[in-house]
């Protein structure tokens, strides 16, 4: 038995860990050059993380930060379901480029559910702080980050 299997046959706790902080934490970065360039309150988004969740909460001052940890806590949740079901079983058949396009298409399904079905009935003004085209490419790039991060802790490549 190759290294490779024998990480995969154990519950990949720092995977899942590891994984889900490099996609969630992409995700942040994003948020805050797109703030940057545009001059988008990032606070505001941060704290319609914690209004989607709680409505009462999002006007606490500490709404953004813990926004932030919601995301995050997501975002680990996120790569476990990932890992569990298309990470575990894609890393044996298919090469990093795979890997790459499999984390992409998951979270941008994944967008698709949380921003066409979801948040327009939980709290349709998160889409107006963080529009499609501003949110798209921030799910895309959580699947690049988040795929690469499991891609590398399996194969080291």
């Amino acid at each position: 038995m190759n290294g490779e299997q024998a990480t995969l046959k154990v519950f990949p706790v720092r995977q899942i860990l590891l994984a889900g902080m490099a996609g969630g934490v992409a995700e942040i970065v994003w948020f805050m050059a797109i703030g940057l360039l545009l001059s988008l309150n990032v606070h505001d988004v941060a704290a319609g993380i914690t209004s989607s969740i709680s409505p009462g909460w999002g006007s606490s001052p500490y709404a953004a930060f813990t926004g932030i940890q919601i995301h995050l806590f997501l975002s680990v949740l996120l790569a476990a379901a990932y890992i569990a079901t298309l990470g575990r079983w894609s890393i044996s058949r298919f090469g990093l480029s795979g890997q790459l396009l499999i984390g992409m298409s998951a979270l941008a399904l994944v967008w698709a559910i949380n921003y066409l079905v979801i948040l327009p009935v939980v709290n349709p003004s998160f889409i107006e702080l963080s529009t499609y085209g501003l949110s798209l490419p921030s799910k895309v790039l959580f699947g690049i980050s988040m795929a690469l991060t499991f891609n590398y802790l399996v194969k080291g490549d």
